[in-house]
Order: C-alpha cells, then structure tokens, then sequence
C-alpha cells in the first residue's frame, strides 16, 4: 500500500474521530495528533499529496476547535468574564491566546469556502498550510492597503517593516498599555501585503513581544527565511500583562542571497533610549546601512513609516513630514 492509499485511509479514520469529539480537550488532543503525523509525513518525503492529507486533518481539527473556543471562551465585554479569565482558562488547556485566536478565525471561514481551498491546492498540487489558507481566505474579504496607498516603484534589496500589531482588548485593559496612534492590523490583513522584495533582500521586521509567535508566521507568508533577532532594550519600563516591557524586538530574515558588510561587528544588543510612541531609534537605520550600505531611494524601503528618512524609499498612511 502506497504512503498516498495509507494517509487517505488515516483521513477518513480521523475525519470520523472528529466528528464524534465533544470537547475542548478532545478536540485539542487530537489537533496535536493531526500535526505530528503531518510532520510525520513531510520527513518521510512521501509526496505532496500524502504531506497534504496530514494537513486537511489538522486544519479540520483546528477549525473546529476554534468554533468551540470561540462558543466557550469569552474575552470580555461582560460582567462574568474578563481577558485574565480567559488567559487562565486557556492556560488549563495548554493553549497559547495566540493560536486560540488563529483557530477561532480559521473557525469563521465558510465550509463551502474551506472546500474550495482545500479543492484548488489539491488540483494545483500545491503545499496545503495554515498560512495559505488565510491568503486564500484574505483574498476574497480583505482589500489590501496597497491598493489605497501605492507602494514605490521597483523592488529593494533592503526592506524595514514597523506593522502595526492589532491588540484588541489588550490596547486599554487598565491601563497596560496605550491606544496606538495608528490603525491596527490582523495578522491577516498583514499577510495580504505585498512586500516588494527583490530576488536577493534582507529583510527586518519589528515585533512587540506579544507578537513575536505572529511575526515568524508573518515570515513565511511574506516568504523570507529567519535568521536571527536583535533586541532593543529601551532603558523605560513600560506596560505589559504579565511581565512590564523593557524591549522590543527586530527580526532579521532573508529572501535569495543578500550580501552584507563584516567589517563592523554588529551585535544583537541594541541600548538606546525610547523616544516617541513606536518611533524606532536612529541608530537602529545606521545599524542598517552598516550591514547593507549607503541608503538609496531605490534600495532601501521603510514600511510604515512615520516620517520620511534621508536616503530612504518610504511607505505608509501616517508619514508626517513630507
């Protein structure tokens, strides 16, 4: 029996599994077990079609424990429940806030929808994951921010992004942190850019620590590979839920083979005063241009800026001195 005959008999053996579990754990243990053998499946190099099966499984089983976190989790907006409440009933279950709050959108898209999805990939042989089923969804419900604010012209082999993160109830909860002075976004809607990356780029993305799980997927849609994390550490105490936040992070990843200067040794620590809300520091850009060169308008691209910068192509909605 081929890997393909015997992954298609594990889908129908699992599909039925699922359809008879009732609860959160249930759900969530099989969930795992869907996403080890999909794991299982892509170390064995058994095809696409057999990896793509494991994956059906574990996005049926997410979606569906999504719906039921949605239906049993409240986070706020009553007096019987609060965002702490939710955190700690998510901790008894061995659930990051993050993923419950991936599988509850994952949760919303319409079965006919899911279908689909699951119909194209499968005809086009391409590789069935989490990530592109929230393009595939974005598509149809999401109009991307490029097309109300164009990006540059070209492509650049230097690339900056500030996103601005979407912290929901997190934003006001007493007082731990301010309201943003710019329209937050899903990880979805962030997903749906397009990064104008040339074949060989080196790419930095700024993330909070709440974020840093949603950044690396942000990574993999955006399609750059990690490579390492520069943290900043602001020398203010600032808010934060469980711990008070000192630092922010900038996440280095690249596209293609991008080449960088080693005649200054850069380090990962980078001390330095807060300023502004979100302003990142200037030696943060000097750090950049000695790793990657003088910057040029036609190399180097900040989104989401705040302000325009010498050198530097910029992009975004909230730029104030131009």
């Amino acid at each position: 029996m081929s890997g393909n005959e015997t992954s298609l008999i594990r889908l129908d053996a699992f599909t039925q599994a699922l359809a008879e579990a009732t609860t959160i754990p249930e759900i969530k243990n099989l969930a795992d077990q869907a996403d080890l053998f999909r794991q299982w499946l892509k170390k064995q190099k058994v095809g696409r079609e057999a990896q793509n099966t494991g994956a059906i499984m574990c996005l049926q089983a997410q979606r569906k424990l999504g719906g039921m976190l949605g239906e049993q989790i409240q986070w706020g907006g009553d007096r019987k429940s609060s965002l702490h409440d939710a955190i700690l009933k998510l901790d008894d279950l061995g659930i990051e806030p993050t993923a419950s709050h991936r599988w509850q959108k994952l949760a919303e898209i319409p079965e006919k929808d899911f279908r689909e999805f699951i119909a194209d990939y499968q005809e086009a042989e391409d590789e069935i994951t989490t990530a592109a089923l929230v393009r595939f969804w974005s598509k149809k419900t999401i109009t991307p921010l490029t097309e109300t604010v164009p990006l540059p012209v070209g492509k650049f082999s230097v690339i900056t992004i500030d996103p601005p993160w979407r912290y929901g109830t997190l934003k006001n909860l007493d007082s731990r942190r301010v309201a943003a002075p710019y329209p937050e976004m899903s990880f979805e809607q962030l997903s749906m850019l397009d990064i104008p990356a040339a074949d060989n780029c080196l790419f930095w993305l700024w993330t909070t620590n709440a974020f840093i799980h949603d950044a690396l997927h942000l990574l993999e849609a955006w399609e750059f590979g990690y490579k390492t994390i520069m943290t900043w550490f602001k020398e203010r105490i600032g808010v934060g839920y469980w711990l008070r936040g000192e630092t922010e992070h900038c996440l280095l990843a690249t596209r293609g083979n991008p080449k960088i200067s080693h005649e200054t040794a850069i380090t990962t620590h980078l001390k330095v005063k807060s300023q502004n809300h979100s302003r990142k520091p200037d030696e943060f850009y000097e750090i950049v241009e000695t790793l990657c060169g003088q910057a040029t308008e036609l190399t180097h691209l900040e989104m989401f800026a705040r302000e325009k910068r010498k050198g530097w192509a910029t992009w975004g909605n909230q730029i104030t001195n131009e």
